[in-house]
């Protein structure tokens, strides 16, 4: 669930390329993005495993924050360095660094290099959505499709991985009011366990 949800929060901070002018400029035509989320994760028979529901934030192409509120609190901050997780239940911050997790979460899909993305993923589209299937069938993520709203901003997102697992992610409130890169600044808070 964790690493799910450490997932999502990359996802979210750009798409910087892949798919034709038509979704792709109203995928790209907001710069930052804020919102509700409520998210499902089902394991491999379609079983409801959890669910949970917070907020989030993104500001392209570096920045991405995703607290979880419900059930247990989580929040996750991507910057141009890498990605904070802090579990706020578990009373930890774990640091990951651009190189670790580059490879094997979907920041991959931070790239803005085409070519690089579409090494690895199919990627194709309706006037709805974007879909990228992994090339490589023992890749984390196999499938991850976004429908997109009219103006571009996302309805709702979902993620099989190679487990067949699945997480889906609707998309709510959303408002594209510019956020300063302070906000996504990180800080331990005192006495958690920095891992």
């Amino acid at each position: 669930m964790r690493n799910l949800a450490r997932l999502m929060g990359c996802l979210l901070i750009v798409f910087h390329q892949g798919a034709s002018a038509d979704t792709s400029e109203r995928w790209f035509s907001w710069h930052s993005l804020q919102g509700e989320f409520l998210q499902r994760h089902l394991d491999a028979s379609q079983s409801l495993v959890s669910v949970s529901s917070g907020k989030f934030a993104v500001k392209r192409p570096s920045f991405a924050k995703w607290e979880v509120q419900e059930p247990d609190p989580q929040t996750y901050v991507i910057g141009p360095e890498g990605a904070w997780h802090l579990d706020g239940w578990l009373e930890v911050a774990t640091f990951y660094g651009r190189s670790e997790i580059a490879d094997s979460s979907v920041m991959t899909l931070l790239n803005t290099d085409l070519q690089q993305l579409e090494q690895r993923f199919i990627i194709s589209e309706t006037p709805q959505s974007l879909r990228f299937q992994a090339r490589d069938s023992a890749a984390q993520m196999q499938t991850i499709e976004i429908l997109i709203h009219a103006n571009g901003y996302p309805q709702s997102l979902a993620i099989q991985t190679q487990l067949g697992q699945s997480l889906a992610v609707e998309f709510k409130e959303l408002s594209s009011t510019l956020l300063p890169d302070s906000y996504f600044e990180f800080t331990v808070p005192p006495g958690i366990e920095i891992q």
